[in-house]
């Protein structure tokens, strides 16, 4: 299947220190790719270089064929490369639909600023609500950000990603925290975005989710890719298993 979103060759070094190690990936539109790999793997670091918060030392990125290796992070979200991170960042004190109205707003060019104007003409309010129904917080439109339950935050950071043209989505551990039930939510939640046709990449610990709902699974340790393929494949993989999933 033909990627949308690739890398080749990157590499990450802080003061000496190999972080990623001359990475490749491949990440296909409507399927979900999961990268895992034990703590200090390097995970975050390529979750960093992907959506343009640390520029790679070598290698490079490309978007539907355009290279956006150097681009800042607003503009890989403005290109359609967006994220969502380990602790929600949301607007606390305004309410869920103000918080994806924002992120409309941010899209369209608009400052911030002149949200609260645009909130009581309803111009984004539709396309707003559009998406709160998507993601399951219809019912708490009108509700302060700070006041959601977690599994319910992670869920809005969702729809807010959604709110421009995104096409692939970042999502670093997005059920950590969460119990059973929460967790079982949202992969029903990732399945929908899924069938949009969204390239989703997880980093994720929770197995359950990793097995069940990924395509195709990509394996860090020590900064450099030790295994990729199927989840089938990759649960009896005797490298995968002595560096990862054993100590899991």
């Amino acid at each position: 299947m033909t990627a949308i979103f690739s890398a080749r060759g990157l590499v990450k070094r802080f003061e000496g220190l190999l972080a990623v190690d001359a990475l490749d990936l491949d990440i296909p539109a409507g399927r979900i790719t999961s990268l895992i790999g034990p703590n200090g793997a390097g995970k975050t670091t390529v979750f960093n270089m992907l959506s343009g918060i640390t520029r790679p030392d070598a290698g490079r990125i490309t978007l539907s064929g355009q290279d956006v290796t150097r681009f800042a992070s607003w503009r890989m979200a403005r290109a359609g490369v967006c994220r969502t991170f380990q602790n929600p960042r949301l607007f606390w004190n305004l309410t869920t639909l103000e918080n994806v109205a924002i992120a409309i707003q941010q899209e369209r060019s608009l400052p911030s600023e002149i949200a609260a104007l645009l909130f009581g003409g309803g111009r984004y309010a539709e396309q707003a609500r559009e998406l709160l129904a998507l993601v399951g917080l219809a019912s708490r439109a009108d509700e302060p950000a700070a006041r959601l339950p977690y599994g319910h935050m992670r869920r809005l950071e969702i729809a807010r990603a959604l709110a421009g043209t995104a096409k692939i989505i970042l999502l670093d551990e997005p059920v950590a925290g969460m119990n059973s039930s929460e967790v079982d939510d949202l992969m029903q939640l990732l399945e929908n975005v899924r069938a949009r046709g969204l390239a989703l990449l997880l980093i994720e610990h929770n197995m359950r989710l990793v097995l069940n709902m990924s395509d195709h699974v990509i394996v860090l340790s020590s900064g450099a890719k030790i295994a990729e393929g199927p989840p089938a494949e990759i649960r009896v993989d005797p490298t995968v298993i002595d560096a990862y999933l054993a100590g899991s």
